[in-house]
Order: C-alpha cells, then sequence, then structure tokens
C-alpha cells in the first residue's frame, strides 16, 4: 500500500512538473513573440519617421517653385504636425491617417517637380528623390514584415 501511494506520488509530481514546463515554455514564446512584434512595428515607425525628415530637406532643395509651393508646405506642415503628435500620443490610428497625408502631399510635391525641369535635373533633388524612393521601399518591407 504504501509503495502505491509513493509510485502514485511519484507520478503526479512528474506530471505537475512537466506541465510547469510546458506552461513555462509557452509563456516565455509568448513574450519573445510580443517582443518581435512590437520591434517590427518600431521598425516601421522609424521608417516613417525617416521619410518625413527626408520630405523636410527635399522641400528645402526645391524652394525654388514659389507658385505651387505655398499649398505644397501646407500640405507637408500639416502631414508632418499630425505625424509628431500622433507618434507622441502614441495613436496608431492617427499614424496612418499622418502617413497618407505625407504621401499625398509628396505625390502633388513630385507632379509640380516633374513639370519644371529646372528643379528636375538638381542633383541634391535627385538624391533626395532617391532616399524618398529607398524609404518607400523600406517602409513597405517593414510593413510587410509586421504583417507577417
Amino acid at each position: 500500500m504504501k509503495k502505491k501511494i509513493i509510485s502514485f506520488g511519484s507520478i503526479l509530481f512528474i506530471v505537475l512538473l512537466v506541465a510547469g514546463i510546458i506552461l513555462i515554455v509557452g509563456y516565455n514564446s509568448m513574450v519573445d513573440r510580443e517582443e518581435e512584434i512590437e520591434s517590427k512595428r518600431n521598425q516601421v515607425f522609424n521608417r516613417l519617421t525617416q521619410r518625413d525628415n527626408t520630405i523636410g530637406q527635399l522641400l528645402g532643395a526645391v524652394a525654388g517653385l514659389q507658385e505651387h509651393a505655398e499649398n505644397i508646405y501646407q500640405m507637408v506642415t500639416d502631414a508632418r504636425k499630425a505625424f509628431s503628435d500622433a507618434k507622441a500620443a502614441g495613436d496608431t490610428e492617427g499614424m496612418i491617417e499622418a502617413d497618407a497625408m505625407q504621401v499625398e502631399a509628396v505625390r502633388q510635391l513630385v507632379i509640380i517637380i516633374e513639370s519644371n525641369p529646372n528643379v528636375n535635373a538638381a542633383p541634391a533633388f535627385m538624391t533626395l528623390m532617391d532616399e524618398i524612393s529607398a524609404n518607400e521601399n523600406a517602409i513597405a518591407v517593414a510593413r510587410k514584415d509586421y504583417n507577417d
């Protein structure tokens, strides 16, 4: 009788030990996954911030387009302010909306620049457009990684 109690206790202990190990490993895996998701989310936000800064530099490079500049400057300024405010507040939806505003502002800026050959040939402009293109590609990759 005593052997049955000891063997039952041993089996119960082993089962509880295995269950505890499984729970700990599962919890650690969930924590690792959450950290990975947060890291990928931050990568998206870092790329958006980098693009935001490059857009500001691009505006400086094409400052000679005064007839259209006010509208574009206002669009970019509003988009950058919305992005900064949303980022400071941790508002993901606000950051997404600000991102859409930035994309539209850059699209309008590119349309105006392409219609002005003097600016189109400027080396600073070309370098910044390459940077924006690289940023857009990096943002797309970061978003894909985050969504996967």
